[in-house]
């Protein structure tokens, strides 16, 4: 078994669960030739790896049973095995940096122009700025690293132009720094504007965008203009203009314009600005205005996250599917695409997020019978999992009554809380603030007491993690007793 030990084996895994069979040949090419491997044992490595991870068995792999494939009847060395596999790790993290300077000409420009320039080679030189302007126009503009790649050109070409003494293209070139400039500093600031505006918005805390609508109305004939040649900022003042009127219709209009440019729009952009909109959508849902499910669609799920990791699908993005079915049940899809995506997970948490998705799918149908067992058998391997994990059958406890389980369950979580240094504070607090409710909730219905005072907690404690499954616990008890 991998265990927390077997660091190196375990990134191994990880690169190759995001290979795919054009990836294989490639890789096998490039292990092929000898400036970068010299030894065949690492492609006897590679071929074990790939017969283990396509059987579905990368679970099983061990440095023992690597050892015995490639050293058959030798005694077990777990230090040479060790550098193998750090290896060959370190080899496919430069293939990786191969296959990307090969798919995007300008991340290859970027160096060879700083080369040529180091060994004055100016004929190339030109040569090569001709050919980059020339392809310049058919390159997607639209990812942010296109700009810093620009800038990092150009500064090569004033740097060229400086050692020939030839200044005559200098004011062109300033205003193209000037240009690229202002877009990259736009970007970076509304990157900050959404994260502010999200995080005061999710923690209830009083949203002071007076400074977030100055820099929206100053800058805002720049950013249309960048409608269709960089989307992804476009994309990015939307979302600011969300966060800031918390209207219907400008969440409706950002989704339409993912929905028409997603595939223009770099990878990271679209993860940053759709996990920021479910999540607001979601702390929202009290507004029927902004309820998720009349904005987003299943299909939305699927095109914005896990279309986007078309090799491996984000395990947040994973669960988000069958977590909307959860909070607005009643979309027989949910199950399919649980099924249909659990393959293309990471090998390590595969099962683990697998069986969080089904147990949430049959909380919605109140099949906590089956639910129950899913969650017992999913390991928590971080603390996003083990937080879900346990917040979930808390709410089975409650459900079946079982007063002893769910106390005891608090008090472990709590105890998690405490230690674990690494979880985020707001997220910590989201957490403690459902451990706070659903004690005073689950002490009231065995005392059959009042709950007018945790209704009126929850009603203001929007940054409470599962609020609405809360309120609605709170709210049968009052019926119950009315």
């Amino acid at each position: 078994m991998i265990t927390r030990k077997s660091k190196k084996q375990l990134t191994i895994v990880e690169l190759l669960s995001t290979f795919d069979p054009a990836d294989y040949m490639q890789f096998r090419k490039f292990l092929h030739s000898p400036y970068f491997n010299n030894s065949p044992l690492y492609l006897s490595l590679l071929e074990h790896l790939q017969n283990e991870m396509q059987n579905g068995d990368a679970h099983t792999i061990s440095f023992e049973s690597i050892h015995a494939v490639l050293y058959p009847g030798r005694p077990f060395d777990s230090g040479k095995v060790r550098k193998l596999t750090a290896r060959l790790s370190a080899l496919i993290e430069h293939y990786f940096s191969l296959r990307s300077q090969e798919r995007y000409p300008q991340n290859r420009t970027v160096y060879l122009t700083k080369e040529l320039n180091k060994r004055y080679l100016g004929g190339m030189f030109d040569e090569t700025i001709r050919h980059y302007e020339a392809g310049r126009t058919n390159m997607k503009l639209c990812d942010p690293t296109f700009m810093m790649n620009d800038l990092m050109i150009q500064y090569e070409v004033y740097r060229n132009n400086q050692s020939k003494m030839e200044f005559s293209s200098t004011a062109e070139l300033i205003g193209r720094f000037d240009g690229s400039v202002e877009l990259l500093y736009v970007d970076l600031k509304l990157i900050q504007i959404n994260m502010d505006l999200w995080n005061k918005a999710v923690s209830s805390k009083d949203t002071d965008g007076q400074d977030a609508a100055a820099f929206l109305h100053t800058h805002k004939k720049r950013i249309a203009a960048t409608r269709e040649t960089f989307p992804g900022i476009y994309l990015q003042f939307l979302l600011a203009q969300l966060l800031l009127t918390r209207k219907r219709n400008n969440a409706a209009t950002l989704i339409t314009f993912m929905r028409h440019h997603v595939d223009a729009i770099h990878y990271g952009t679209v993860d940053f600005v759709f996990n920021i909109v479910l999540s607001y959508l979601m702390h929202e849902r009290d507004n029927a205005d902004l309820r998720p499910a009349s904005i987003l669609s299943y299909d939305d799920l699927i095109a914005f996250g896990i279309i986007r990791r078309h090799k491996l699908v984000p395990p947040l993005t994973y669960l988000f599917i069958s977590m909307m079915e959860m909070q607005f049940p009643g979309n027989t899809t949910a199950e399919s695409y649980v099924r249909e995506f659990r393959a293309t997970l990471n090998p390590e948490i595969k099962e683990s997020i697998y069986c969080i998705s089904l147990a949430i799918l049959n909380m919605t149908k109140k099949e906590y019978g089956k639910a129950l067992p899913l969650l017992g058998s999913a390991k928590r391997h971080n603390y996003h999992m083990y937080v879900t994990a346990n917040l979930l059958e808390m709410q089975i406890f409650y459900e079946l009554r079982q007063t002893p389980s769910l106390t005891a369950k608090i008090d472990a979580v709590k105890h998690y809380l405490s230690r674990r240094k690494e979880i985020p504070g707001e997220y910590k607090l989201s957490v403690q603030h459902f451990l706070h409710h659903i004690k005073m909730i689950a002490t009231a219905r065995e005392q059959r007491s009042d709950c007018r005072e945790v209704q009126k907690g929850l009603a203001h404690d929007r940054s409470c993690m599962y609020r609405e499954w809360l309120m609605q616990k709170a709210a049968e008890l009052r019926v119950g007793r009315g």
